[in-house]
């Protein structure tokens, strides 16, 4: 149904103002009361009515000559249908300017809006206007505010809309994906050629449809943020329907053109939208087709990026549409939902799809947190990722012979023979593959000798450096070239332990026997991981030596604080040398305690001072609570107890240099060997569920796998840990 109410009789208009409404009397009268106020009369105005049950065409029709203007008005019966697009091209068609300018019913138009976008269109084709207020989440306009702004002329503040950042004046690719038509002016000749696309008959879409083919067909498109409306809808634009509405749009847009930059688009705008409106529904992509489904797998993406993604049994269905969304994350904290529920044939598969997964993300440089998922591991008794940090002992040779080190120390009478070295280059990058699948965050290279001595190391460093894991790297410091420190400035989180147990070179030459040089390479070793930190700015590099306290250097504890912060170190980790029979003799005896003791509070007092990083304050605690005592069992010092519960296992993992793996840093019972089974079938293995099973129920000292564990490094882990089962 078409009615044509006559039209007010003044000289042609050079730019049609074309309205589409729908049941807001109010809000239309509001808009053409600001089109009224105009600076300029080279307009006309036209209001399609889509279909009102309001009587807004009778409203209309009385105010007919009571504007300054020239009205149009014309009804369309689209009542069960979103007929915007239908709406505007009906306008466009009964124009008479050669400039349109499409206006939402929900616009009050600033009073130089006309004389602005006629201005811009002297230099340019497409306008794109300011539409204040519109998308802001957190402010908007008072109705009555607006109302008096344009019937007393008051002034009101320029609230932002969600686009704000995109007015800048500069070419943008992406202009088309916020081709909003409540406010924007074109050339009529050019609109003609294109048009709304009038099959899309629900809300949205039909604007971006329109900005995608003038972008494709190479017609600019600018913002501009002098030609300014206000949003007076009192209404939240976002609600539930809407977006499902709006989501059946994307895909018949999708469907339409079938490109890559569409598929992302979609993606973008679906998980754009708050959680609140999308609820459980995701998007999905099969066969180059898009579904909406309803998923127990929940995405929640924040303004700043940061994704919580808790899974949920139905992540085969859902994990490609994670997949398809990396380039709107930048990191992903990883929860799981009803997962315990699973049987073991689903959860096999689930855990399969989740590492490929995983792998995805790592590869969009996307970082993830997996602490979680590795708690509730514990609820439903296997592994799903990985340990958190695994150490690589890829190497059983070393330069140097410390007195403090068990396996190269001088003081032994009968050499220990070694293979060769277990872990070829081969066999290191198929763990180091299987570990980035698994969710490995940090990989630790150590060495039952000097990692650095190895042929291996370097490349071995590059591989950690190109799949993006966060590095530890212990070395006597010896060693250190210049080649490797090229993979070590790839790496974003480096933290490199140095052992280096003197302040004199004296001191560090009876310690450790080898190169007399020695001394002197650790110093330019550190010098040059210093020149290489600065150059890192955005990246975490930490530098730590660590101090072996024994009796021939404990006295020189304070002077050392003041060496390494010369040289420019973050952080010094001290420990008490462990015991071994034959090191008996350089072990600190009870009655030096008190002497360490008195350096230890010297020292803490310094790096204080300096800003240095160390861990007194934790080593003071330990021998006030006697935690170091000369046992005969021991031969030394016992530094940690043993934990009630092992969740050790789960956190970490050890691969030494003859390849078993162990869930401790101590060698105690290996789960298996890599060289005979890969690292990853040996992690999800019955062998791994059933010790960890052990260490969690409660450590039995006189069982196999706990006979040798008489000390502990994470016992901080294993007790944030039980703090959070109890919880549960």
């Amino acid at each position: 149904m078409d009615k044509t109410l006559p039209r007010s009789s003044i000289k042609e208009s050079f730019l049609s103002v074309i309205i589409p409404t729908f049941n807001a009397q109010k809000r239309l009268l509001l808009l053409l009361k600001s089109l009224d106020n105009q600076s300029v009369n080279n307009f006309e105005v036209i209001v399609v009515d889509d279909g009102s049950t309001d009587g807004t065409g009778e409203t209309i029709a009385g105010l007919m000559k009571s504007y300054d203007f020239s009205l149009s008005y014309y009804y369309l019966d689209n009542t069960d249908i979103f007929g915007a697009g239908i709406a505007r091209n009906y306008g466009a068609k009964h124009s008479k300017g050669n400039i349109l300018l499409f206006l939402d019913q929900d616009c009050v138009a600033e009073k130089d809006l006309i004389k602005k976008h006629t201005d811009h269109h002297r230099t340019k084709e497409i306008v794109l206007g300011y539409y204040a207020g519109y998308g802001n989440d957190y402010e908007c306009y008072d109705l009555s505010k607006l109302n008096d702004y344009v019937q007393k002329g008051r002034t009101i503040p320029v609230i932002k809309e969600f686009r704000n950042q995109l007015f800048n004046d500069k070419p943008n690719n992406d202009a088309w994906k916020c081709f909003v038509s409540a406010h924007f002016s074109i050339k009529k000749e050019t609109f003609l050629n294109f048009l709304f696309d009038e099959s899309f008959i629900k809300w949205g879409c039909e604007d971006v449809d329109l900005g995608y083919r003038l972008f494709k067909e190479k017609h600019p498109i600018h913002f501009v943020k002098e030609c300014i409306v206000y949003n007076s809808s009192p209404d939240p634009k976002r609600t539930k329907e809407k977006f499902i509405s709006q989501s059946e749009s994307l895909i018949c847009m999708y469907k339409k053109y079938q490109t890559d930059e569409l598929r992302s688009y979609c993606f973008e705008r679906f998980y754009n939208t708050p959680l609140k409106h999308r609820g459980s529904l995701q998007l999905i992509l099969k066969n180059n087709k898009f579904e909406i489904i309803k998923s127990l797998t929940k995405i929640i993406i924040d303004k700043n990026r940061h994704s919580l993604i808790r899974l949920g049994p139905d992540l085969m269905d859902v994990s490609s549409t994670i997949e398809n969304i990396t380039s709107l994350i930048k990191s992903v904290h990883f929860d799981v939902g009803i997962i315990k529920k699973l049987k073991n044939s689903v959860l096999t598969d689930f855990i399969n799809i989740f590492h490929g997964l995983i792998r995805t993300l790592r590869e969009n440089n996307i970082n993830i947190n997996l602490d979680d998922i590795r708690k509730q591991s514990f609820l439903i008794g296997t592994q799903i990722v990985g340990p958190k940090l695994l150490v690589l002992d890829f190497y059983n040779l070393c330069n140097v012979q410390c007195l403090f080190c068990p396996t190269f120390t001088p003081l032994k009478k009968k050499k220990t023979s070694y293979d060769p070295p277990a872990i070829d280059l081969p066999l290191a990058q198929q763990i180091l593959d299987q570990a980035y699948a698994m969710g490995v965050g940090t990989i630790r290279i150590s060495s039952d000798g000097e990692p650095l001595h190895s042929p291996k190391a370097l490349p071995i460093l590059e591989y950690i450096a190109d799949k993006g894991f966060s590095l530890e790297l212990l070395t006597n410091g010896t060693m250190l070239k210049k080649e490797h420190l090229v993979p070590l400035s790839k790496i974003s989180n480096v933290n490199i332990l140095v052992n280096f147990s003197a302040a004199k070179k004296s001191t560090y030459q009876s310690i450790y026997a080898g190169d007399p040089d020695n001394y002197d390479l650790v110093v330019k070793s550190l010098s040059k991981l210093i020149r290489l930190k600065k150059t890192k700015i955005n990246k975490s590099f930490i530098i730590t030596t660590t101090y072996i306290i024994t009796k021939l250097n404990y006295h020189e504890i304070s002077d050392y604080i003041l060496i390494v912060k010369n040289l420019g170190i973050d952080h010094v980790y001290f420990k008490f040398a462990l015991p071994y029979e034959e090191g008996s003799g350089i072990l600190v005896s009870s009655k030096e305690i008190p002497q360490v003791k008195n350096e230890l509070i010297n020292a803490e007092s310094q790096a204080i001072k300096c800003s240095l990083g160390t861990n007194i304050n934790n080593l003071l605690r330990d021998i006030d609570n006697k935690r170091y005592k000369i046992t005969k069992d021991t031969r030394g010092f016992d530094p940690y107890q043993p934990s009630k519960h092992c969740y050790n296992g789960w956190f970490f993992g050890r691969i030494n240099s003859s390849g078993d793996y162990y869930i401790c840093c101590r060698e105690t019972v290996p789960v298996d060997n890599v060289k005979n089974v890969s690292f990853r079938n040996i992690f999800f293995s019955n062998r791994m569920n059933e010790l960890l099973a052990e260490g969690a129920a409660g450590i039995d000292p006189e069982k196999d796998m706990w006979s040798k564990c008489n000390f502990c490094y994470h016992l901080k882990t294993n007790n944030d840990t039980r703090k959070w089962l109890d919880n549960k």
